[in-house]
């Protein structure tokens, strides 16, 4: 496996892989589902972690995991499948030196995915000038 660092932050090809379309709307749209669904998901992540509930924090982190790799967040996705891992195996050690990279990386991904919706939005902008 590669190490994380040099994973792609996005790849957006993945959606037209994934979906079998390279259409731009349905790239923004599923963009934009993956970030309001993920932000809801850190937010459990974050909220859960204060409390100890791991079980629970193994399950957003699971499904953050699969909606990463679904719209070619690959970072984020080998962080949450290496955070899962750690959370299952109870290996708290490790899990507290991850969180602080899964929060760095969410924020990274987040931002990378913002900059490509808005700069669609200025390009659709553009072409309708």
């Amino acid at each position: 496996m590669r190490p994380l660092s040099n994973r792609p932050l996005l790849t957006v090809e993945a959606i037209s892989l994934i979906y079998g379309e390279s259409d731009a709307g349905l790239i923004i749209d599923t963009l934009q589902q993956f970030r309001s669904e993920a932000l809801g998901y850190v937010i459990q992540i974050d909220t859960l972690w204060r409390t100890g509930a791991f079980d629970d924090i193994t399950r957003y982190v699971h499904s953050l995991k699969t909606m990463a790799a679904m719209v070619g967040a690959e970072r984020m996705a080998r962080l949450c499948q290496v955070f899962e891992r750690q959370l299952k195996t109870r290996d708290m050690v490790e899990a507290q030196r991850s969180y602080p990279i899964f929060e760095a990386v969410w924020a990274e991904t987040l931002a990378e995915v913002d900059s490509y919706i808005l700069a669609d939005g200025e390009a659709s902008s553009d072409a309708e000038q």
